[in-house]
């Protein structure tokens, strides 16, 4: 057997083994793109809804008198309807 025998041998299964093991890289590549896109929806989901409930909590702390509490209230409607339209649009994705 010659060197370049050898060489050829060594290539041959080079290359086979790139070819078995191709669609598995693929797919582990689609699971990563996959997993990345999900921990940044998580990612940005959570940051809005802790905005929401953080600009809540500071109005909330600015009451200062029975019509700001009642002004808070009145808007309290509202932001409900936001988050439900915040939950609806996060589920839709």
């Amino acid at each position: 057997m010659s060197f370049s025998t050898s060489n050829d041998y060594i290539n041959q299964f080079n290359e086979n083994t790139q070819k078995i093991f191709a669609p598995w890289s693929s797919l582990n590549k689609a699971i990563a793109k996959n997993a990345e896109q999900m921990a940044e929806f998580s990612l940005s989901t959570l940051r809005t809804y802790t905005e929401m409930g953080l600009d809540n909590m500071r109005q909330l702390a600015e009451i200062d008198s029975t019509e700001a509490a009642r002004d808070f209230s009145s808007k309290q409607p509202d932001m409900l309807s936001h988050i439900s339209q915040q939950i609806l649009a996060d589920a839709a994705w």
